[in-house]
């Protein structure tokens, strides 16, 4: 009986707690990686089935794992959805693993923090129901509640989760005063990747121009005197999601907020060594010859990178 329950521990016992370490000199960085095949996830790969290039890096990751926990900030703007929502929630829910995190945010011109980070399910569920039967009458800033977002991320990241912000509602921003491509470099900065549920237009106010304003492209909502004045206009945050790493989708009935979610579980979470001061970018990630042969169309994409100090 001891033997029974020794050996389905040590099957069921997560893939990071058997992790070794790094060398002396070296430490331990994560990237996110998603492998598909004929637009199909690659399930089922191991360190063995990657192969790592660059300066001061292993060849061979530490471990990989597409079952790494998520830290989940969805900003939500509040309007009427109909019975969207009502049927998109609770597919979510059973999406989501225990120890999942989540935070549910309201945006508008600022936003409304509803929880703080949540295993409880039930109250991720409320708030998010509670925004699809909301009335947003003012003009949104979803680029401004991003940079609020990312400050509710702990300054020193675990490498074995994933740090996701998901934002669902209107993806075009007309008068927040920071530049889309600041946010991007924030957003790899803190190995944070975004990934937008587009509601789609609708009516809405909005002037033809705005105002100049200084904006220090590293300061991100802190303008900076002096700097390069800049006329902003739309700034949409698919390209931001997409320059981060992250997916942008329209809605589609009850299955897109399941679908953008199950997207970013597949990813594999790669650690790897590397060599401190010299690893100062990403490696090359390719499927090695074995990978390869039993997936010849496969397709490795790169996302988002977390470097240990």
């Amino acid at each position: 009986m001891v033997h029974w329950m020794i050996a389905l521990l040590l099957l069921v016992w997560p893939l990071w707690a058997q992790v070794g370490t790094c060398p002396a000199k070296q430490v331990v960085n994560t990237l996110l990686v998603d492998v598909r095949s004929d637009g199909e996830t690659v399930k089922d790969l191991g360190a063995s089935d990657f192969l790592l290039n660059g300066k001061g890096v292993t060849a061979e990751p530490l471990a990989v794992t597409a079952e790494a926990p998520m830290d989940l900030l969805i900003l939500i703007e509040p309007h009427n959805r109909g019975d969207k929502l009502e049927g998109a929630v609770p597919l979510l829910m059973t999406s989501l693993d225990a120890e999942d995190r989540i935070a549910v945010w309201h945006y508008g011109t600022g936003v409304d923090k509803k929880t703080a980070w949540e295993s409880d399910f039930a109250k991720v569920r409320d708030a998010l129901l509670e925004a699809g039967r909301g009335v947003q009458l003012q003009t949104v800033r979803p680029l401004n509640a991003v940079v609020e977002a990312l400050r509710a991320f702990p300054e020193v990241r675990d490498e074995k989760r994933k740090r996701v912000i998901l934002l669902i509602g209107d993806e075009q921003d007309w008068s927040t005063p920071v530049r889309w491509e600041a946010v991007v470099a924030n957003l790899k900065k803190q190995q944070v990747t975004l990934s937008v549920l587009a509601d789609g237009p609708r009516d809405r106010v909005m002037g033809k121009f705005l105002p100049k304003i200084n904006v220090g492209p590293g300061n991100v909502g802190e303008p900076r005197v002096g700097e390069a004045q800049g006329r902003f206009g739309a700034q949409n945050l698919a390209r931001v999601a997409a320059e981060s790493g992250g997916d942008a989708l329209a809605t589609n009935g009850i299955w897109s907020l399941e679908e953008i979610v199950g997207r970013l579980k597949e990813r594999y979470l790669v650690a790897y060594c590397a060599e401190k001061g010299k690893a100062k970018s990403a490696p090359a990630v390719a499927l090695s010859p074995a990978a390869l042969a039993k997936h010849p169309a496969a397709q490795v994409k790169l996302y988002s990178t977390g470097r240990g100090k």
